[in-house]
């Protein structure tokens, strides 16, 4: 059976973190959450499945994929050394965003305010690659990439 390599060139991960000084059930309402979370993200409604037909050729050849690190309630430390966007990898050809997800600005929203918060977030990441793509002077498409994520998203 013929492997085909994944052409998207939005992908998305999740991490999760518990405190260290929490309770069984709390970890279980924290675990909840992030189930809850990746609705939002991977179900037939979600945002992966609506940019799954953006794929990296169409936008340029410097760039296989961007990596869209939602961190869901990171802990203080990780906080501290996080970079908002993280260095372009030559040989995978693709950057990692991080996307900060908690309490405040998530899981206590409607589910209106949910889906403006990933949508919002999204754009506003992407727009900030501009500087990296100029610094590297990478062969990629931004403002399309931008026009299509939001074309679909809306």
């Amino acid at each position: 059976m013929k492997q085909t390599k994944d052409q998207r060139i939005v992908r998305f991960f999740s991490s999760l973190s518990l405190p260290a000084d929490t309770s069984d059930e709390e970890d279980m309402q924290i675990e909840k959450l992030g189930d809850e979370f990746g609705e939002y993200i991977w179900s037939t409604e979600g945002i992966a499945p609506k940019l799954q037909a953006l794929k990296s050729g169409d936008y340029g050849q410097s760039l296989k994929f961007i990596l869209f690190q939602f961190l869901i309630f990171p802990e203080d430390e990780k906080l501290a050394e996080l970079e908002e966007i993280e260095d372009f990898e030559p040989n995978e050809k693709n950057i990692a965003i991080n996307c900060i997800v908690d309490t405040e600005n998530f899981f206590d929203r409607t589910e209106l305010e949910r889906k403006d918060f990933l949508h919002d977030t999204i754009l506003a990441k992407l727009g900030l690659l501009n500087e990296v793509i100029k610094r590297r002077k990478l062969d990629t498409k931004l403002e399309k990439l931008i026009a299509d994520v939001q074309k679909l998203l809306s």
